[in-house]
């Protein structure tokens, strides 16, 4: 697989632009993607899970709360929503 990482800061968009190879019946087949993460700060999401009615939110970083070696930058939250 060859990955070409790419990221805009203005319009926060990180692209992920990848080449896949796979043999098939000894053939090789290629295959073309890419992959679009807007990228959002945590205040926004937090702001975003509260203005949809979610409460007891909480936030982990990847790396330092939940060990995940590679993936510097990416945080996992937790929200309940209310009853309607």
């Amino acid at each position: 697989m060859i990955a070409r990482p790419s990221y805009d800061p203005s319009t926060k968009v990180g692209t992920m632009a990848l080449t896949m190879f796979r043999l098939r019946q000894d053939r090789w087949m290629r295959t073309d993607l890419t992959l679009y993460q807007r990228c959002y700060t945590e205040e926004e999401v937090e702001q975003a899970l509260r203005d949809a009615g979610f409460v007891g939110i909480a936030a982990w970083d990847a790396v330092t709360d939940l060990g995940r070696q590679n993936e510097s930058g990416r945080l996992f939250f937790f929200a309940r929503a209310t009853s309607a």
